[in-house]
């Protein structure tokens, strides 16, 4: 920004998106830089470079406004808090008055005139004041509102300090049980200041984890650097939640503990480890373990490898789903959170791509039978619903896929027209099921349930 490189600034956002981000905060705020001017550029450059919503974060009131009228989509503002109280002239009034002209959202702190709150208590009390001035003074819907319930580092290792992380969970799930419809988000990696980045990798990771079985709807944070709770062992998931928790006894300190694990490491010794470690496994168990991780590196060698003693529909069968399968049980114990369930399922269609020139439809065994496949209205997902339609195609079965976001009323005319004896109805979405069960309920007012056998996939 301060070369005026912009299309690199642009690049930066799209590794975010690339990386698994789902909205962009966009700060420009730089002492002795002309805020406006600079919010201009960038704002009016993601408008249209970027596919997600953005954050619009700065402490200057006129950075804010700028950002919002070069912005066509609904934004968010980051952030209004009491730190100079709520009068007319306060900050908190000048920014909440843009986000009802604006119709953005409002990312508001657990901070008063006294300061930062510490406590549960006390985050819980300036939330409430805080929903109670947006929605009955200012008009703002409780679903427009994330409250932000501050964390600090907990590795100062200073009395004081010792519960600050545990107060920030408490507090989001006293909030979130007092206020199901309000939002709640968190500048995350505050909590592990002061580690070194491989530590801090962990520590990110665990609190994340903590905070959104409390109810913790967002948080700000570089989203590659959060990795799932099966990555990391036994021992340092066991240290992190102490640390967290406030868990010390007699000649054990977490914190110490914690340190002592990482010393010396890095977060590139951290990949290197995992990547020997990965080199280690024998093939078959080296592919399946690239599905669980996501690693994508490496994968066509060791699928080649693989098809030089097997055959390819072996390969996705016999290993590759065996992966996915520890994937689906990882999701639904709660140990693997949806994005890192995504990425090893685009590992998995990288690999069936891969392996699918290499599939040989089984012979003498055309016509086993039709089947319709679709992932259904309101949902893009088709991962599944592609891996289904090679396995089907490359064992004899006539697969008529027919993309995504289909009504019901395209999939029976399909099912007619090719004389279905099957369909198959897809889609990642919670609601995708809702979906489903109203295309049932069509089948069975035109008597068609018994025509057709059906079959739906979910998230795993």
């Amino acid at each position: 920004m301060l070369e005026g490189r912009w299309d690199d600034c642009v690049e930066i956002a799209r590794e975010q998106i690339r990386e698994g981000a789902h909205m962009l905060d966009l700060c420009v705020d730089y002492v002795g830089r002309d805020g406006v001017a600079d919010m201009e550029e960038l704002a009016g450059r993601f408008a249209t470079a970027s596919t997600l919503p953005i954050v619009l974060d700065s402490t200057e009131v006129e950075v804010v406004r700028a950002g919002l009228e070069k912005l066509g989509g609904r934004a968010v503002i980051n952030s209004v808090n009491y730190e100079d109280g709520d009068g007319p002239e306060s900050r908190f009034a000048k920014v909440t008055r843009l986000a009802q002209e604006h119709g953005a959202a409002l990312i508001a702190l657990t901070i008063d005139e006294e300061g930062q709150a510490r406590t549960p208590e006390k985050k819980v009390e300036i939330a409430e004041r805080l929903i109670d001035d947006l929605t009955g003074n200012w008009g703002i819907r409780e679903e427009d509102i994330l409250i932000d319930t501050l964390t600090f580092t907990i590795c100062t290792g200073q009395e004081e300090s010792r519960g600050d992380g545990v107060a920030t969970i408490e507090a989001i799930r006293e909030l979130k049980r007092r206020h199901p419809d309000v939002q709640t988000t968190l500048g995350l990696s505050n909590i592990s200041f002061g580690l070194n980045p491989a530590a801090r990798v962990l520590l990110n990771s665990v609190f994340l984890d903590e905070c959104v079985k409390a109810g913790l709807d967002s948080a700000i944070v570089h989203a590659s650097k959060i990795l799932p709770i099966a990555r990391f062992t036994e021992e340092e998931v066991t240290t992190a939640l102490d640390l967290i928790h406030d868990r010390r006894s007699e000649g054990y300190d977490p914190l110490q503990k914690l340190m002592q694990l990482f010393e010396g490491a890095t977060t590139k010794s951290l990949k290197a480890g995992r990547a020997e470690e990965l080199a280690a496994l024998p093939l078959d168990e080296r592919l399946k373990r690239r599905i669980i991780d996501g690693e994508r590196n490496g994968l066509e060698a060791d699928l080649d490898e693989a098809l030089e003693s097997r055959p390819a529909l072996e390969i996705v069968n016999e290993t590759l789903l065996d992966g996915m399968k520890v994937v689906g049980e990882l999701f639904g114990s709660g140990q693997m959170q949806l994005p890192f369930v995504l990425q090893s399922a685009e590992v998995m269609k990288t690999a069936v791509a891969h392996l699918e020139p290499h599939m040989e439809k089984v012979e003498g065994e055309e016509g086993k039978g039709t089947i319709v496949l679709a992932t259904v209205r309101g949902d893009v997902h088709d991962i599944g619903k592609n891996l289904v339609d090679i396995i089907l195609s490359n064992n004899g079965y006539t697969v008529v896929n027919l993309g995504i976001k289909q009504p019901v009323s395209a999939i029976l005319e399909a099912a007619e027209e090719h004389r279905a004896d099957v369909i198959g109805m897809s889609g990642l979405l919670v609601k995708s099921t809702v979906i489903m069960k109203e295309n049932l309920q069509e089948l069975n007012q035109r008597g068609l349930a018994a025509d057709y056998p059906s079959s739906s996939a979910a998230p795993p």
